[in-house]
């Protein structure tokens, strides 16, 4: 692939963000200028199972409890967050399947963690982007006077591991006749056109204390056999409040698995009010028909497992431990899982568009959803409309950057935070992230007390930090108070912030997206085998110091009971133009991604945020939401390479 074309500027281009090293390459811990405290964005995405994740995943409810008493970090509160939004990814192609460490490898995806909107503040004063996009005839225009154009340099991608995909380690069982919620007979008559004719009633409903709209639909389990048994998908509507109606646009969260329907209600459609906006809850997730998996105590325990084993009876009891809960969810969901990837969800996609009467399809996917939205123009891209995709996933076979880098980028840019606060944890920012993995270290073989049952153990300790990375500034106070609290003997803390990224609710129970995650991230990928996942393991460790290492090796998706899906290339040719929007200090998707995306679709436009944070449309960027409304709303392409600084 060629490199990335670097228009000439209409104005002198800012530096290249400083957390890019020469070509491209992500500095260790790099800190992104720019990155005080702003409004963080409702949408973000999740991280790890003891394994990476590929797509991206989203931080939605707020997690940032306050109880009566406790000050501003209270695990034992009854206030346990208000989940609304979705979100991380497991894997494509070579990487798509990457081990998002979540979903962030547990967690935006399936855990959404809709932070709460706070005021927003000014950003650094790096060199100003004009905020107003202006109409370009093409997605490669750069005569545009005034708005910074610039494409930070990233190395094209090139296939840097050879793979074979053989999975030779997953099992073939024989798929039991069980048949989770949500499976239903077919719609009268037969083919797909049983499907593409049914009726679609909207009925009034409430969802987060909102007047909405929500529908029930059917859709084949698998596109090949219309006749045989279907499935049921939820949809929630915030219609249009502005005359004339101009459409849909569908909106998607991320994970892969996390719903969408509470993404609608969220959605922020300033300028977008002449549409109906449109979330669902993908197969597999939510109120669709979801994957059933073991849930409580068992995932639980599984948990308490180290996921980042370091001597061999540690290491089997990982592998053991994931080949039952992928049994489990096999033994409970059936057929489901062979049908669950992304190529079926954006058959269904279609579905949905054709039966709100769309002749083309708009959408905005956040993470995960870029992923939807590229396969979407790939299969379909006659039927591409106005597509923005947001925190760009991998969808090349490039390995050379992977989802661990971008967190280790973040907690680097903490530690900088941090330090600068004259936090306790250091006076600079490597004494800072020294304290943080001495903590982790001790945590391996001393476990602090959590709660009644459980321990906060070095994993789960990464995943209560995780979940602050997804967020730009305003919460890392928060995230230092937890560091405290479990440097002084107490895991509450960062316990219950684990518990939000994976989904862990009060009652003990996981949420759909948890066991959505692995189901829709294996289904989407091929793999190398057990002894493969240990060797990746050990070059992500070099990859990503911290991260890469306590993310673990991904013996979920090694060791799946179903096949899935072999790796192809996405490139949407004869797509209209499709907006791919990146932040240079994304946690989860990492900028270069972003870059790489925008080039291999054909007719890819990049946009880029200089700031920290996953999923930037929605509040973080006053430049990146004019872009994307003005894209939206009337149809404007933003020049290839629009540069946003605040």
């Amino acid at each position: 692939m060629p490199p990335p074309r670097v228009p000439q500027p209409a104005a002198p281009p800012p530096s290249a963000p400083s957390h890019l090293g020469p070509d491209g390459a992500l500095q260790a811990y790099g800190v992104v200028p720019g990155s005080q405290q702003r409004s963080a964005g409702p949408y973000g995405q999740q991280p790890p199972y003891g394994q990476q994740a590929p797509y991206g995943q989203s931080l939605n409810g707020s997690p940032w409890a306050t109880a009566p008493g406790k000050g501003p970090l209270s695990p034992v509160a009854p206030l346990s967050p208000k989940r609304s939004e979705a979100g991380l990814v497991i894997g494509v192609a070579a990487l798509l399947v990457l081990s998002l460490v979540i979903g962030v490898a547990f967690a935006t995806g399936s855990v959404q963690k809709l932070f709460a909107q706070p005021a927003a503040s000014s950003p650094a004063a790096t060199p100003a982007a004009t905020t107003t996009p202006t109409t370009s005839p093409s997605p490669t225009s750069t005569s545009t006077s005034g708005v910074v154009i610039s494409k930070p340099p990233v190395p094209a991608p090139t296939a840097t591991v050879q793979r074979s995909y053989d999975s030779p380690d997953r099992p073939k069982p024989a798929i039991p006749a069980v048949k989770p919620p949500g499976f239903v007979n077919p719609p009268a008559g037969s083919g797909l056109a049983r499907y593409t004719k049914q009726a679609l009633s909207w009925a009034d409903c409430t969802v987060n204390k909102q007047a909405v709209k929500c529908a029930s639909i059917a859709a084949p389990l698998d596109y090949a056999a219309p006749d045989a048994q279907a499935l049921t998908l939820k949809l929630v509507m915030v219609p249009a409040t502005t005359s004339p109606r101009l459409g849909t646009i569908f909106v998607n969260p991320g994970g892969p698995g996390e719903p969408g329907t509470t993404l609608a209600v969220s959605f922020q459609r300033t300028g977008l009010e002449q549409y109906d906006i449109v979330g669902w809850d993908p197969r597999g997730s939510g109120g669709s028909t979801p994957v059933v998996c073991e849930n409580g105590p068992a995932v639980d325990q599984l948990m308490q497992l180290d996921q980042s084993p370091d001597n061999a009876a540690e290491k089997q009891a990982l592998i053991d431990g994931w080949k039952a809960f992928g049994a489990s969810c096999l033994a409970k969901s059936g057929a489901l899982l062979q049908h669950i990837a992304t190529v079926d969800t954006v058959q269904d996609l279609d579905l949905m568009r054709q039966l709100l009467g769309d002749a083309k399809l708009n959408y905005l996917g956040y993470s995960y959803g870029t992923y939807i939205g590229a396969v979407y123009a790939d299969k379909y891209p006659s039927k591409v409309g106005r597509l923005v995709l947001d925190s760009a996933v991998n969808i090349t076979r490039d390995e050379s950057v992977i989802q661990a880098s971008g967190f280790d980028l973040a907690l680097g840019n903490y530690a900088q935070y941090c330090a600068s606060k004259a936090c306790s944890l250091g006076s600079t920012k490597q004494q800072v992230l020294d304290r943080i993995t001495k903590l982790l270290e001790g945590l391996d073989a001393s476990p602090l007390p959590g709660d009644s049952t459980r321990k906060l153990t070095q994993s789960l300790a990464a995943d209560g930090i995780a979940i602050f990375l997804y967020a730009d500034s305003q919460y890392w106070d928060q995230l230092t108070q937890a560091l405290e609290k479990a440097v002084a003997g107490d895991g509450r803390y960062l316990l219950y912030y684990s518990d939000q990224l994976r989904g862990r609710g009060s009652d003990g129970q996981y949420e759909t997206s948890f066991f959505a995650f692995p189901a829709i991230g294996c289904a989407d990928s091929q793999d190398d085998g057990i002894g493969r996942a240990f060797s990746d393991w050990a070059s992500d460790e070099k990859k990503a110091p911290i991260f890469g290492k306590y993310f673990g090796p991904n013996v979920v998706r090694v060791q799946w009971p179903a096949q899935g899906t072999p790796p192809f290339d996405i490139t949407a040719k004869g797509a209209a133009p499709i907006v791919v929007v990146g932040a240079t200090g994304d946690s989860a998707t990492p900028y270069q991604y972003a870059a790489w995306m925008a080039d291999q679709l054909d007719s890819g436009v990049l946009v880029t945020y200089d700031g920290n944070g996953h999923a930037t449309y929605g509040g973080k960027s006053a430049c990146v939401d004019k872009a994307v409304v003005a894209y939206l709303g009337k149809g404007r392409v933003p020049p290839d390479g629009l540069f946003c600084t605040k």
